[in-house]
């Protein structure tokens, strides 16, 4: 259907621009996110935080909602940290073996 190609298209676009980039947030809570639409991992950066939190298998869809969402800090809160789990990781790419335990 019409519906369903319009769909794909929109998922594909979004797919390739936002693939595992950081995307600076206009938030006074969150500084940047990483997403890999692929496998919906999800990085996200809070202002003056040195830790990055990963929450894995967060729909394409729910994070293109986000990103139009009036209030970032407010949308996150409400539809993905207090709906997902996660695990905090010290750097960008390396997680400590406490926090791999801790998958709240």
């Amino acid at each position: 259907t019409i519906e369903k190609n319009a769909k794909a298209e929109a998922e594909k676009i979004f797919n390739e621009e936002y693939h595992e980039k950081q995307i600076a947030i206009p938030s006074t809570a969150i500084k940047n996110i990483k997403y890999n639409p692929k496998d919906e991992g999800l990085k996200v950066r809070f202002q003056g935080g040195k830790k990055e939190y990963f929450y894995p298998a967060v729909p394409t869809e729910l994070i293109q909602r986000w990103l139009k969402a009036p209030s970032k800090g407010e949308f996150f809160m409400k539809n993905i940290h207090n709906q997902y789990k996660y695990m905090a990781l010290n750097s960008l790419h390396h997680q400590t073996s406490v926090d791999c335990l801790l998958l709240k």
